[in-house]
């Protein structure tokens, strides 16, 4: 259940859209990308971008925020939502591949300062989580445009950490079932 109440939404979703069209300006100024923004409407298993103005959040589902910045085949998009409130950056380096953030700053050997970005239920938190976000597009150029090998490495490390999510899920069964019988 959801606990955050339609206005305290709208603020938010209001703070997300300025806050990254400020932080992120620098990818249409410095970059060339061009920049939409919007909800994300999933009708009949497909995805469209709904004007944040037309947005009617139904009390109970998750809302799906998203700024998009768009260059040739390339495109970076900036999430926020979900049932925990999280933001998330990922890369398209092309037309196919879609690759987070966070696995392309592993992939390089880095870590976040905070890699976390989950339950940022406040204006506060939200600006400052956006603001992390963006300085780690500017100030790390092989994430914001990164090679084909570090593409590689970084869906490398999205397929361990979604095989050691897998393999933790199957153990929690395991142990469940197991307390069942017993």
């Amino acid at each position: 259940m959801r606990d955050i109440d339609h206005q305290k939404t709208d603020h938010l979703l209001t703070c997300f859209f300025k806050e990254c069209e400020r932080a992120f300006r620098f990818l249409e100024e410095q970059h060339g990308y061009f920049y939409y923004k919007g909800i994300i409407d999933r009708d009949n298993h497909s995805k469209k971008l709904t004007p944040y103005k037309n947005f009617s959040q139904t009390p109970g589902l998750p809302f799906y925020a998203v700024t998009r910045y768009e260059r040739g085949h390339e495109a970076i998009e900036i999430f926020y939502g979900d049932n925990d409130y999280a933001l998330e950056v990922f890369i398209y380096p092309d037309y196919v591949q879609r690759v987070s953030v966070n696995n392309l700053i592993s992939a390089a050997g880095a870590s976040l300062l905070s890699p976390d970005f989950s339950y940022l239920k406040g204006e506060s938190e939200l600006c400052k989580g956006i603001q992390a976000l963006a300085a780690i597009l500017r100030d790390q150029p092989a994430v914001l445009n990164p090679d084909e090998e570090m593409v590689r490495q970084a869906c490398s490390v999205r397929e361990k950490l979604l095989e050691e999510a897998v393999r933790a899920h199957h153990e929690s069964l395991s142990k469940a079932a197991h307390v069942e019988i017993s």
